[in-house]
């Protein structure tokens, strides 16, 4: 808080910078009470139940939120509406999972054992690391645009990062409810059944993502005239930059759930402390020759001590057994894979431009449908991991079959 002038620079808002501070502090905070029993519904795969709360949540929040704005105009109501959701979200979760598990509230219970407690702190420390340096990355971006070019910057850029973070919002909770099916899978110590389901996902993670950030160069700036208008465009490289990362951001999902199913967190818990001194000093020298691109593409290059030295280390040698160079070419083929997708998008859709944006809309949305998931279609629906997938829809579909049968 000392250092809030500094790190923010001038600003044209009469409210208390430190005040607005507390009440995005406080909101952290309390979304970490009454949180824990959350836990208990990821183990027995019922992420299902924390999703529909939240969706409720969501609704409920963001209806009082517009509301607040609408009649009052207040911010710090606003803001006040949010810390009162998102406790009421984890009370809610709190008496279900009381009621699921009513064993929870039992005080008679037997003391873990030391060295259970010692693999518990060892893996919190290193979770640590990781959770302070994936804040640091996703924040140090709007405290460098806010230091050199202004507030105003940083709410312009927001714009555009308010639809990128809830598109990936919304792909996370795919990949988070697998967690606990990989963490039985890895309970098998079959590396290589482990392997296959491992590259399956991956295909997966990179055709969403793929099919996403394409949807999103194409539909980003027309969506972003409408709602706010042309007048809060950014530039169109500001823009790929955008795209780029939220690719790199979303590659990470597979890693991450493997890591995390697997209790990964102490040996690489160094790791992010460099991701973040390289996304500072990337993003401070390309800022200077790029603007805000420039700080954008520095987190992007962040990124690679991830995955060019992080995870096949720490996860894919250890689970897999599998060889740096063999995860190389597999990284390799899905970036030039993305990189010629994108691109080609990017051309078709420059070379289609139209005077009316609902049809410029609608060409960007033929385009986001079509053209990614046919150029993956092609060349993966001979593959294993394709073929994964297809069994998987024949055992739905045989399921689905049965029971309307019985009815």
């Amino acid at each position: 808080m000392p250092f809030l002038d500094v790190l923010i620079g001038e600003t044209s808002i009469n409210l208390s910078m430190e005040f607005l501070y507390l009440l995005f502090l406080f909101d952290t905070v309390a979304s970490y009470l009454l949180s824990y029993k959350r836990s208990i519904l990821y183990a027995n795969q019922q992420t299902y139940i924390i999703n529909l709360v939240h969706i409720v949540y969501l609704i409920g929040m963001n209806a009082t939120q517009i509301a607040l704005l609408i009649t009052t105009e207040n911010y710090v109501l606003y803001l006040v509406s949010k810390i009162f959701f998102r406790i009421l979200e984890n009370i809610v979760i709190t008496i279900i999972a009381n009621k699921k598990y009513p064993y929870l509230k039992d005080k008679n219970i037997k003391p873990l054992e030391q060295n259970k407690k010692d693999e518990i702190k060892q893996k919190v420390h290193g979770l640590l690391f990781h959770k302070i340096g994936g804040t640091g990355v996703n924040s140090t971006d709007n405290l460098i645009i806010s230091h050199f070019l202004g507030v105003a910057k940083v709410g312009l850029l927001a714009n555009y990062t308010a639809l990128v973070t809830g598109l990936n919002i919304l792909i996370t909770q795919i990949f988070n409810s697998l967690t606990a099916s990989v963490g039985n899978l890895l309970l098998e110590n079959d590396k290589e059944k482990s392997y296959g389901i491992y590259k399956s996902i991956l295909l997966l993670n990179s055709w969403i993502f793929t099919f996403a950030s394409v949807g999103l160069v194409c539909l980003l700036e027309p969506v972003i005239s409408i709602w706010f208008g042309s007048e809060y465009l950014l530039s169109f490289s500001l823009m790929i930059a955008l795209c780029v990362n939220f690719y790199f951001s979303g590659m990470r999902k597979t890693f991450n759930l493997f890591k995390e199913a697997a209790g990964i967190f102490y040996e690489d818990r160094y790791v992010p402390i460099l991701e973040i001194i390289v996304n500072i000093v990337a993003s401070i020298i390309l800022l200077h020759y790029f603007d805000i691109t420039g700080v954008i593409i520095g987190t992007t290059l962040s990124s690679l001590v991830l995955f060019l030295y992080s995870y096949p280390k720490f996860v894919n040698k250890p689970l897999f057994g599998q060889k740096y160079t063999s995860y190389l070419k597999e990284q390799f083929k899905y970036l030039a894979l993305y990189l010629a997708t994108f691109t080609l998008c990017v051309v078709i859709m420059r070379s289609i431009s139209f005077a009316n944006i609902w049809m410029n809309i609608l060409v960007g949305f033929i385009i986001a449908i079509f053209v990614p998931n046919i150029i993956y279609l092609i060349t993966f629906c001979k593959t294993d991991e394709f073929k994964y997938y297809i069994s998987l829809l024949k055992v739905v579909k045989e399921n689905l079959f049965k029971k309307e049968k019985i009815k």
